[in-house]
């Protein structure tokens, strides 16, 4: 009795280690539907299990692959890989063999975050929207901003500023270059001076309107700028401004999230600051920038002083137009003076 025990032990261990996983290969009936039945194969073992010693008692090859194959030992997986093989093997129409990904996202996903989820457009969309009937330049602010806000997953107002930042930082060289050529302009103002008085002088040759003129271009070239030099900053920036400011107003007119894209007193950037804190902001950073010769383009020319005192009074003047604009203007117009305070201070 225990020699049956052991016999049939030991066939179960071999059944077990040299039966392969794709035991639908060697079936003859390869024509017939495969049904997983775990019962069926549960009820093959025992008695494949229980023929074991009989089959011993008549054969010398009762191990052999050839034997163990008839008696179903060598192909037969584990009950585990066919209880797991029936789930996704059946083939029934029932609504119990179907799986749909939607109802398992519903199923692990809470209600409210998904009536959020889907009812929430992205930020590219919505900026889609908002550019469709903009111009090129302003267009691609409105896009950069977008996609500094969907990078970085910052709010609005941040994004605002971060673009700001990106493109301040990409006209560096050129706001240097155009510091360089006013400190040649300062250096060649004595020999302009010099020239006005010798035309002052010979007023009434009539050679010499011309021949101040070509002294003029000569000097110029020789110090390698232009008269147009003191309005490079402006002819520079001024389309960036201008590209800003449209986009913004736009994106504040027709972009939902505008509604809740700020912070602290600030959270809707869709309408004008009530405590006109941002406006005041705005205008003394731009004063203490032109007062102390730190906005590019004003230090060192002749106009400077005439300069100052106008943008005093526009400085003054566009505190209450400022009122009226949507908080996300400030945006721009606060980190773009902060920007140029601090390149003066680094040039400084």
């Amino acid at each position: 009795m225990a020699w049956r025990r052991s016999l049939s032990t030991t066939g179960t261990l071999i059944a077990r280690r040299l039966r392969p996983s794709f035991f639908h290969i060697h079936r003859d009936n390869r024509d017939e539907p495969i049904i997983c039945s775990p019962g069926r194969h549960y009820s093959s073992l025992s008695t494949s299990i229980n023929s074991l010693p009989r089959a011993a008692s008549g054969s010398r090859n009762l191990l052999s692959p050839r034997s163990m194959e008839r008696q179903g030992l060598l192909f037969m997986p584990p009950p585990g890989i066919i209880s797991s093989l029936c789930r996704y093997m059946s083939n029934a129409s029932g609504d119990d063999s179907s799986f749909k990904i939607d109802d398992f996202v519903r199923e692990a996903t809470p209600e409210k975050v998904m009536d959020v989820v889907t009812s929430q457009p992205s930020a590219m969309s919505e900026v889609a929207l908002a550019a469709a009937d903009s111009s090129y330049p302003v267009a691609g602010i409105e896009y950069l901003i977008g996609a500094v806000h969907s990078f970085t997953g910052l709010n609005w107002w941040a994004s605002i500023a971060l673009t700001t930042v990106l493109i301040r930082g990409a006209t560096v060289p050129l706001q240097i270059n155009q510091m360089r050529s006013t400190a040649k302009l300062s250096l060649m103002r004595p020999r302009v001076e010099e020239l006005n008085q010798t035309l002052r002088e010979t007023a009434n040759d009539p050679d010499a309107a011309s021949k101040y003129l070509q002294s003029f271009a000569s000097l110029f070239k020789e110090y390698g700028i232009s008269p147009f030099t003191p309005l490079k900053g402006l002819l520079m920036r001024g389309p960036i401004f201008i590209s800003f400011f449209f986009a913004i107003k736009n994106m504040a007119e027709k972009i939902p999230s505008f509604q809740t894209g700020g912070t602290l007193w600030f959270v809707n950037l869709a309408t004008p600051d009530s405590l006109y804190i941002l406006p005041i902001l705005t205008a003394l950073t731009f004063w203490i920038a032109v007062e102390f010769h730190l906005e590019e383009g004003l230090n060192g020319t002749a106009v400077a002083g005439t300069m100052k005192k106008f943008f005093r009074v526009f400085t003054v003047l566009s505190i209450p137009v400022m009122m009226c604009f949507p908080k996300a203007m400030f945006g721009y117009w606060l980190t773009s003076n902060m920007f140029s305070l601090a390149f003066g201070l680094g040039q400084s």
